[in-house]
């Protein structure tokens, strides 16, 4: 790779890095030899990058005090993790819906104040155990984190040790990683009342045989006597679709239960029964909600999260004078749409209900 374009390259990553708030004002960075080599490059590629960022009005260097960043971060800010730098991507609805989401609501919130929202994208390789550390420099105990979920548990260790405010995220279809953050306010998210629910609309369809091609759900499918239920492990979830025609021509059944974040039609109006080779007699519910729901054929059941409530109530939890670590349940909606809806009483195309659940709770209300 020719020098110019390494040296810009760096450049640009330590450019939004600071300008993300990973390096706090008035903090200096590690000498020049140390800071090469945990980026894995050359001292001369450093130095020429840290030349522009100063030029830019980023940083100061001085012989006394070595590189300084200047750049001020007044604002208080509440820190959303994602997965990846792709980690909201708005033409991949089916993979970025729930982040998304999560944002909306937080930044709602904090619209309302002076507070500032910055996303930490955690791992270059979309990979929990691939984490690049350096865009935690910043975090201390004033740091102010929202951990959308329990694929971030790796970074438990180092929040927990900086002292930071957290607010984790998780589903109570994982007990274990209730062990995770335990200074931290837990949202627990209510899968499995939301999962017998789903169950129970489908054996009002009619359905006395049905398929679950979803995780974590299968854990405790053979829990529910009324039906049985065919689970479709999915190892390798990228062969969903055959695993689920696999299933259907070894067992037949009448109503499926799938996660569909890869298996969203090519286009709006496609058929999920056409997709996963399924005669239009199968009810199907799925376990996301997403605007892709909305526009198949039919329109599909899904499972609500209220994410943008819960993401504002984050924001809430998080700028309280006084933070207590605690446990907030949170129930799920069913939506019901034409695709569990007996075939003999379908609702219109675009046309959706929910099932009566509990409201949240005082605590809960923004």
């Amino acid at each position: 790779m020719k020098r110019a374009v390494k040296t810009d390259q760096v450049y640009s990553r330590l450019r939004s890095a600071i300008q993300a708030g990973s390096f706090a004002t008035g903090s200096c960075l590690p000498r020049e030899d140390r800071f090469a080599a945990e980026l894995g490059i050359s001292r001369w590629t450093l130095r020429q990058a840290l030349t522009q960022l100063e030029k830019d009005g980023l940083i100061s260097r001085t012989k006394k005090r070595g590189t300084t960043v200047t750049m001020d971060h007044t604002n208080p800010v509440i820190s959303l993790l994602l997965p990846c730098t792709e980690g909201i991507n708005l033409t991949n609805e089916q993979s970025n819906a729930y982040h998304l989401r999560l944002l909306a609501g937080a930044s709602q919130a904090s619209a309302r104040t002076s507070l500032r929202i910055e996303t930490i994208p955690v791992s270059p390789t979309n990979d929990p155990e691939d984490i690049d550390w350096i865009k935690f420099r910043h975090l201390s105990a004033s740091s102010k984190i929202i951990v959308p979920q329990a694929w971030y548990t790796p970074l438990a260790p180092l929040l927990e040790e900086r002292g930071c405010r957290v607010v984790f995220i998780r589903e109570d279809t994982r007990p274990e990683n209730g062990k995770y953050f335990p200074n931290a306010t837990h949202i627990v998210l209510e899968t499995r009342q939301a999962f017998d629910q789903a169950l129970g609309a489908l054996v009002a369809a009619g359905c006395r045989r049905i398929a679950l091609a979803a995780l974590p759900y299968g854990d405790f499918h053979e829990e529910d006597p009324r039906i049985h239920c065919i689970f479709i492990p999915r190892r390798d979830r990228m062969e969903a679709i055959r695993q689920i025609r696999e299933a259907y021509a070894a067992e037949p059944f009448d109503g499926l239960f799938f996660d569909l974040l890869e298996l969203v039609p090519p286009y709006y109006g496609a058929s999920y029964h056409e997709l996963l080779g399924l005669p239009p007699s199968v009810r199907i519910i799925v376990p996301h909600e997403m605007h892709a729901n909305r526009e198949c054929r039919p329109p599909m059941s899904a499972i609500n999260c209220p994410l943008e409530l819960i993401g504002a109530e984050a924001v809430r939890l998080l700028t309280q004078p006084e933070f207590e670590p605690r446990i907030i349940p949170v129930p799920m909606e069913l939506l019901l749409r034409e695709s569990s809806e007996p075939l003999n009483r379908f609702r219109t195309p675009t046309g959706a209900s929910a099932l009566s659940i509990p409201a949240f709770n005082d605590s809960f209300s923004l």
